[in-house]
């Protein structure tokens, strides 16, 4: 598998959860730009970022949940650092990180990945919650969060 395509997945994971502006926000691109400097990747890596980013904005809209949408990411953007996570793996080489999930690397004899997330997942509850109340779908799209 092509490390551009593991990126895709990862950041579409992280991505899910990761998203904030519609109109007048910001765009994915801010977004997108810091999720490949954490996360590493190409140009085709951030354009897939901004697609997805564009979908989940036009669900929200299409939701009446603009607001709410807004509100969540903004938090989230305000508060998402690069977090380095071990996956549990033991490895001596990149290629024994290939059963940890999509984009792990061998990191001190440890298969570990990096994704922009919160560092307290209590942060921007409120705001996920009134996103999540509003969201007439009855689902979740940032699951991971």
């Amino acid at each position: 598998m092509k490390s551009g395509v593991k990126w895709s997945v990862a950041a579409a994971a992280s991505l899910c959860v990761s998203l904030w502006a519609i109109a007048c926000g910001p765009t994915g691109g801010s977004y997108c730009s810091d999720q490949r400097d954490c996360m590493g990747g190409n140009d085709q890596d951030e354009d897939v970022c901004n697609s997805w980013f564009d979908y989940q904005k036009d669900i929200a809209s299409t939701q009446g949940c603009k607001d709410e949408f807004n509100a969540y990411f903004k938090c989230f953007f305000d508060l998402a650092k690069c977090v380095t996570t071990n996956t549990g793996h033991v490895c001596h080489v990149k290629t024994d990180c290939e059963e940890s999930p999509a984009g792990a690397t061998c990191d001190g004899a440890e298969c570990v990945v990096k994704t922009l997330a919160l560092q307290d997942q209590t942060e921007c509850e409120q705001e996920k919650l009134d996103y999540s109340n509003c969201n007439k779908l009855g689902e979740d799209p940032f699951p991971s969060q």
